[in-house]
């Protein structure tokens, strides 16, 4: 626990720094086999069509890999598997709570009166449950509008698109690496103020 703090940026530095490489390795095998996996008869079973999405995809589970490790609680950000799962246990937790707040639908027994503060409670769990779907929704739209992009821009410019990932990510490395720069010196500047505050505190007695 104590080398907890220490090791994040590093080691998110350096997990995003595999995935550029990985990108650049796809980037410069898929320019290099293109022509030749396109004239193949049957390209998906083709060895440099495999090894070059193989390769890719060990890109992105880096990347999932990255952001578990530098954002606390970030859902899945490659695979959308859980987060559609996820989606719809949320959204059917807010369509209860939200007819249960605005039709007074009951979501207790028959038997017992609803009370103002049993509406109350229900009203906080309609807004909590609105803010776990936002949660979890926003980075669903963010996959799916990155995919109809990515898209496109691979039948437009093929394996050139690889460069606006690289060039994103590796400017998060750079970020990190800064931010690790600063920490550094601020945590420098703090031993040595205390230091010198010591100093002269000895000096002075």
């Amino acid at each position: 626990k104590h080398n907890q703090e220490w090791k994040v940026k590093p080691v998110s530095a350096l997990l995003y720094l595999f995935e550029v490489v990985l990108f650049l390795i796809t980037f410069g095998l898929g320019l290099n086999y293109d022509q030749v996996i396109s004239e193949h008869d049957d390209s998906l079973t083709d060895w440099r069509l495999i090894l070059t999405a193989s390769i890719m995809g060990a890109s992105m589970g880096m990347h999932n890999a990255a952001a578990k490790e530098s954002i606390p609680n970030v859902p899945a950000t490659t695979v959308m598997t859980m987060t559609l799962v996820s989606e719809s246990m949320t959204l059917s937790q807010l369509l209860a709570f939200f007819l249960a707040d605005h039709l007074c639908l009951r979501l207790s027994p028959k038997g017992k009166q609803i009370t103002d503060e049993d509406r109350k409670k229900n009203h906080e769990k309609l807004i909590d449950a609105l803010s776990k779907w936002i949660t979890v929704t926003r980075p669903l739209i963010a996959f799916l509008i990155g995919a109809l992009v990515g898209c496109a821009l691979a039948s437009n410019i093929t394996y050139y698109s690889l460069l606006i990932p690289i060039v994103l990510i590796g400017s998060v490395v750079v970020d990190i690496y800064f931010a690790m720069v600063v920490d550094k010196m601020t945590s420098e500047y703090a031993a040595l103020k205390a230091k010198g505050d010591e100093e002269n505190i000895n000096s002075g007695s």
